[in-house]
């Protein structure tokens, strides 16, 4: 019989290749010298069950934090939509005193070279006409775009508002028109000047105002140009949704806005046979008034202006992060 070691199985020695192997499971830790004791796991505490808060006493979301889907609209507050509708009253009677200011006050008229080192200078009063136009077209444009907005925080309304919109935008397109073809409209009260004669005692000299066929028509580009653009931004701006334009609408829209513009500009080289004037007489006097292919080229400045906006709005629109309106 071969030798044995007892320091090893007999699996290990001479000839303990043909014993029966058995698997003995291993211990569930082997610890290392100096090794801490493993410690026991932390009870866990019952945490006691508390009611739940009813929906009428819950609080609501924080409209200052964001939310998971994006950033929520601030509300639109109905205090200072208020104001701006007055600001924008104001603006537009601003407008038209300057505009009229010349009919019902006569000192307006006044117009004294001895104090003004013996310069004629045109009197005031159709001096500051000029300024009519542009308080006129601020105070339309922020009435129709405080209306516009302020809507489009009640989805509910939003349809309804867009038609009124739209409407709005063609009566302010239409009155536009009307006021630039005012003077060939009414031609007597155009070349018939209102004659406002002041007794000035020698020192102040009675000058003529201006007809108001001419009033009128100085007004036609603040009205025009605000009706083009709120119609362009009902057609651009999605219902119900940020106020980000759809770039593809937007294009297309401020596109057709230049070509008209073009159009207007080029009103008498596409429209030569109607450059014709015909002679009227008022009294000894014998006049004609302008074509209306000149009379149209006033409407251009509107058209580009705004067709131009709106291709710049649509292509920040585009540039701009987020998602794409028009998918």
């Amino acid at each position: 019989m071969a030798p044995t070691d007892d320091r090893y199985p007999a699996i290990y020695q001479r000839g303990g290749d043909d014993l029966p192997r058995t698997a003995v499971a291993p211990p569930a830790a082997f610890p290392t010298a100096g090794a801490p004791p493993a410690e026991a796991p932390p009870a866990v505490e019952a945490v006691p069950v508390v009611d739940a808060v009813p929906a009428a006493d819950a609080p609501g979301p924080d409209p200052d934090q964001p939310d998971a889907d994006g950033p929520r609209p601030a509300p639109w507050r109905a205090g200072r939509a208020r104001v701006l509708l007055i600001l924008a009253a104001a603006l537009v009677a601003a407008g038209v005193a300057c505009l009229t200011i010349q009919y019902w006050l006569p000192a307006s008229l006044v117009m004294d070279p001895a104090a003004l080192h013996g310069i004629a200078v045109s009197p005031w009063g159709p001096t500051v006409a000029a300024a009519a136009p542009h308080f006129m077209g601020a105070g339309v444009g922020l009435g129709v775009a405080v209306l516009f907005f302020a809507a489009r925080n009640r989805p509910a309304a939003d349809r309804s508002f867009r038609a009124t919109a739209l409407a709005w935008a063609l009566a302010l397109v239409a009155a536009g028109l009307w006021a630039m073809f005012t003077p060939g409209l009414f031609p007597d009260a155009t070349m018939e000047p209102q004659l406002h004669r002041l007794d000035g005692g020698g020192a102040g000299l009675a000058v003529y105002a201006m007809p108001w066929p001419y009033a009128v028509s100085s007004v036609a580009t603040a009205l025009l140009a605000p009706g083009l653009a709120l119609a362009a931004v009902v057609v651009v701006l999605p219902p119900a949704g940020p106020a980000r334009p759809s770039p593809h609408g937007a294009w297309l829209a401020g596109g057709a806005l230049v070509l008209l513009g073009f159009a207007a500009i080029f009103a008498p080289h596409l429209t030569p046979l109607s450059m014709g004037t015909e002679p009227r007489t008022l009294g000894e006097l014998t006049y004609s008034m302008a074509p209306w292919p000149t009379v149209l080229q006033g409407a251009a400045p509107a058209c580009l202006i705004v067709g131009l906006g709106v291709i710049v709005w649509g292509t920040l629109g585009w540039a701009a992060p987020g998602p794409d309106p028009d998918l």
